[in-house]
């Protein structure tokens, strides 16, 4: 059994303190968003909020506590009040609606910010965290065809292959199912497409190749409606029907089409895939840091690197070389873009291991997506031999920051969808999501876990 943590004083200790409602699952999210917000503050065991009143409150400037525990710790509660202490007693639907957050005062020098608990949340086990949000990712059961049914197939599927546990490709199979029986939609964007790429993974490790000719349709309907700018395949197809070139067919479109490539013998899907990376870098590319724009259209070019889209666009180059046929002629001049984006960056990740909303602006929020999917990409390069061992020191920090933004398997700091604005302050104020699973951390998780099994390689040429 993990011994509590210990109960810090002096200056390192936060004033805040938490007592946790009744509902685990409440008392996780809640947990999450106030990490969320750069709060830290005393937990028993790693990822809980205690249970109760500590028996010493010395130090304490505010307490959060549910009303029924408030009722039972009436005198002490009282006591504290009258030394100069704040009391915040939560009914459940104050937990509920996380009120909690604009009710906590930050005025007058409470404390909130505690860098020993950061540390400590960068120092949890990465088998703890591994395990806690594949907990999530295990629990996920929507069945609508996007890009959030094939992070979880894609996790699940990956984190089968680094434990060898049937229990994670079953549920992997039940969420396929489950998708495939409320029928292929026809593709409205390439987050379709997207998760035919975890489906083929899923069905090439339980041998159910009755899923090829799914996957093989919606890719072809995808390629036959999908409108092009400049020959780029357009994202939405209702949205686009003009065109518009999307970094996220790199990342959503490309791995799928190189990976169907593989399973039908069909060169003709891999020949796209190269294809589209390629046209997409020549119009994305940013000169001055070699990273990618999200998008450019008959408007023109977004104007800033979004951390994310900055994020997905490696990744999905990494993803798409991976399935390709190691004889191909053509792979060199993706493993350059790889290379360019990475070596851009390992330069722009920020001191404290993060990258940001907006990759070349140090002062812009750190944003975990894009931290973790960085990580995610540049560990499997390394692992696959494309990057030399300088990159290890850039992805162990970046995994530390990774860690600090998980609370008990929930991400935090994750910025939310975007479209291609011309409008800078449209990415610059964009607002972070409520806590939710992390598929994000997962993979970079399962990711890390492999990489630190395999010595580090030479310098890659």
């Amino acid at each position: 059994m993990e011994k509590p943590l210990a109960h810090e004083g002096g200056p390192g200790r936060p004033d805040l303190l938490i007592v946790a409602p009744s509902d685990p699952s409440r008392s996780r999210k809640l947990a999450a968003r106030m990490v969320d917000l750069g709060v830290f503050f005393p937990f028993e065991l790693p990822y809980r909020l205690p249970e109760r009143l500590p028996a010493d409150l010395s130090g304490f400037r505010f307490i959060v506590i549910p009303a029924d525990k408030a009722a039972a710790d009436r005198a002490r509660l009282e006591a504290f009040a009258r030394q100069g202490g704040g009391v915040l007693r939560m009914e459940d639907a104050d937990w509920e609606s996380e009120s909690l957050i604009e009710r906590i005062p930050t005025q007058g020098g409470l404390r909130l910010g505690s860098a020993a608990m950061a540390a400590r949340m960068e120092a949890a086990p990465d088998q703890r965290v591994l395990d806690a949000t594949l907990r999530w990712s295990m629990a996920y059961e929507r069945p609508e065809w996007h890009d959030v049914l094939r992070y979880n197939i894609e996790c699940l599927a990956e984190a089968f292959e680094l434990t060898g546990d049937r229990a994670i490709l079953d549920q992997a199979g039940r969420l396929a199912h489950k998708a495939l029986a409320t029928g292929a939609p026809p593709p409205a964007s390439c987050d379709h497409v997207a998760c035919t790429y975890a489906m083929l993974h899923y069905m090439a490790l339980a041998q159910e190749p009755t899923l090829l000719g799914v996957c093989r349709s919606v890719v072809d309907d995808y390629l036959r409606l999908a409108p092009r700018y400049r020959g780029v395949l357009s994202n939405f197809l209702r949205r686009d029907s003009n065109g518009i070139a999307r970094a996220e067919i790199a990342f959503q479109a490309c791995p799928a089409l190189a990976r169907l490539a593989r399973h039908t013998k069909e060169q003709r899907y891999a020949d796209t895939a190269v294809e589209q990376i390629l046209l997409l870098d020549g119009e994305l590319s940013d000169a001055a840091t070699g990273l990618w724009f999200l998008g450019r259209g008959a408007g023109g070019r977004t104007p800033l690197l979004w951390g994310r889209g900055c994020a997905f666009s490696l990744r999905g180059v990494v993803d798409t070389l991976a399935e390709l046929d190691a004889a191909r002629a053509d792979r060199a001049g993706l493993l350059a873009i790889l290379k360019r984006m990475a070596d851009a960056l390992r330069k722009l990740q920020g001191p404290d291991g993060d990258w940001r909303q907006i990759m070349n602006e140090p002062q812009s929020r750190p944003e975990s997506s894009a931290t973790a999917w960085t990580v995610a990409a540049l560990a499997k390069a390394s692992r696959l031999g494309w990057l030399g061992p300088e990159f290890r020191p850039c992805i162990e920090q970046g995994w530390r920051a990774v860690k600090r933004r998980v609370w008990d398997g929930l991400a935090t700091r994750i910025c939310g969808g975007v479209t291609a604005s011309m409008d800078p302050e449209y990415y610059r104020s964009r607002p972070f999501l409520a806590p939710s699973y992390g598929h994000f951390a997962l993979l970079a998780a399962i990711e890390v876990a492999r990489l630190s099994q395999r010595p580090a390689a030479p310098s890659a040429p």
